[in-house]
């Protein structure tokens, strides 16, 4: 084998010189251009916006998919959403980051909404449900340690899921069921709880912030809002999870 090392101007030229561009290929210009485009459609925006704080309206924890970006499925514009995105839209109380996005946006910007949005046709979702072949590297840590948070979701509703027979209504009733436990957990954080007491003391005034769990349809671009029963289930939690009087 040849020394590497001995070609040495050759494997930098080489490395620095761009791929030729195939079909459907991108590359940083391709980036660049579509940002001068993006900056021409909202010259105004930033005329009168880009100098001051933000201000959303809403928190939208997020899956990571490529095809369900925040603001454009609610047709919001630039500021109007603070957003935090990971697979399969998971709000795990060890996770860090996570925690510290909702403490900002709740107590920081007291964004009056949280919406918990995923999405139909979710590969964090089909992994979770899916067996790994023994023989197989697809799955590993960390991303095996996080599929476990839709693993439990699935534990805790088994009785309505293995009463579904047909494999994509199964996914679909389980992305739902994870959106729900989802705004549950965010119900359960500290954070939360002192934002919607201290609001609710208002007189006239409701408890903020109002937690939603929506669902994104690939296939069509519609929301499904599920609507759910979050009071009800509120209760049901209280004597393990409430932290304040």
């Amino acid at each position: 084998m040849e020394d590497p090392i001995s070609r040495k101007g050759e494997f930098k030229m080489s490395m620095d010189a761009p791929p030729e561009k195939g079909e459907g290929m991108f590359d940083i210009a391709d980036f660049m251009e579509g940002n001068r485009r993006w900056v021409e459609e909202n010259e105004e925006w930033f005329k009168l916006h880009g100098h001051k704080k933000q201000e959303p309206k809403c928190l939208w924890i997020g899956c990571s998919d490529a095809r369900v970006p925040a603001n454009q499925v609610i047709g919001q514009p630039v500021g109007a959403v603070f957003v935090h995105r990971n697979i399969a839209n998971l709000v795990v109380s060890a996770d860090m980051n996570i925690k510290s996005v909702i403490q900002y946006a709740v107590s920081v910007l007291k964004v009056p909404h949280i919406i918990v949005c995923g999405h139909y046709d979710c590969g964090g979702v089909k992994a979770a449900m899916a067996k790994t072949p023994l023989d197989s590297n697809a799955l590993g840590s960390p991303i095996e340690d996080w599929l476990h948070n839709i693993r439990d979701v699935s534990r805790l509703h088994s009785d309505e899921l293995e009463a579904i027979t047909d494999p994509d209504l199964k996914h679909r009733r389980l992305v739902e069921l994870n959106v729900i436990e989802q705004c549950l957990n965010i119900f359960k954080l500290g954070v939360v709880q002192r934002r919607r007491l201290m609001t609710s003391q208002v007189a006239g005034a409701w408890a903020q912030p109002r937690v939603h769990g929506l669902v994104y349809c690939t296939e069509t671009g519609r929301l499904i809002n599920l609507a759910h029963d979050f009071r009800a289930e509120r209760k049901k939690l209280g004597k393990h999870y409430e932290l304040f009087q």
